[in-house]
């Protein structure tokens, strides 16, 4: 089955170019940060504890979710999953790379490699099918309308709105939703989540703990990036 952190990543790749849009080149690593950290949390392999990620189940049968759990464990202090959606984007060199080799292992993709002035590497990524985002999209909506009716979600609609939210924290909401009304709609029933979506509680403590920190994970590096360039 595919990860949340799988289904983001296929999500930001431009089917056009083979790479990562550049509206998400910035945001998808925290993004994928926390669709690991969420994933974890929903099979319940750790749960937040005085706000603090804790292993509760040391096993995955995901190799990347099974290392996050490692490094998650093997970390000599406690993190909040703020902290953990910084420190996994170098905790797993290259992130969106990680999980592009992951994808190819499954055969989502192939990942090819290139030598800028034959030194420096950068990947493309080619997606063996289409990429459905006018299926995504028709999923998506029939869950918020299900939301709208406050009807419980089952185990997967709660992945789905996870999923929804880090996609986007990830600056990707535009492409699922390219008309721009459709998208300002959805961001719109989104904020809403702690009010109207009837998610459980570990649902509801994903989505404002992992949301929220790669918000501000993203806004941290913009207005770094924006600083060093106006030194320069």
């Amino acid at each position: 089955m595919l990860t949340l952190a799988d289904m983001l990543m296929l999500t930001a790749i431009d089917p056009e170019k083979d790479r990562v849009y550049v509206r998400s080149s910035s945001a998808l690593p925290y993004g994928l940060s926390g669709a690991l950290i969420a994933e974890l949390m929903l099979s319940a392999n750790v749960e937040l504890q005085k706000d603090k990620v804790v292993v509760i189940h040391r096993e995955h049968e995901d190799p990347v979710l099974q290392k996050t759990l490692q490094i998650i464990e093997n970390d000599k202090r406690k993190r909040s999953a703020k902290d953990w959606v910084y420190k996994l984007t170098t905790a797993h060199k290259n992130l969106p790379n990680v999980m592009a080799y992951h994808l190819e292992e499954q055969s989502y993709l192939d990942v090819k490699e290139h030598k800028f002035l034959w030194i420096f590497p950068h990947y493309t990524y080619h997606l063996r099918e289409e990429n459905n985002i006018t299926g995504l999209r028709e999923t998506f909506n029939t869950v918020l309308q299900k939301a709208q009716e406050k009807t419980p979600f089952n185990r997967e609609e709660e992945r789905l709105i996870v999923l929804l939210s880090l996609i986007d924290a990830s600056k990707l909401l535009g492409i699922v939703y390219p008309d721009s009304k459709e998208e300002r709609s959805v961001r719109k029933h989104l904020k809403q989540v702690n009010k109207d979506l009837p998610v459980s509680k570990a649902v509801y403590e994903t989505i404002m703990a992992i949301e929220a920190s790669v918000v501000i994970a993203v806004t941290a590096a913009s207005t770094a990036a924006n600083s060093s360039n106006s030194s320069n």
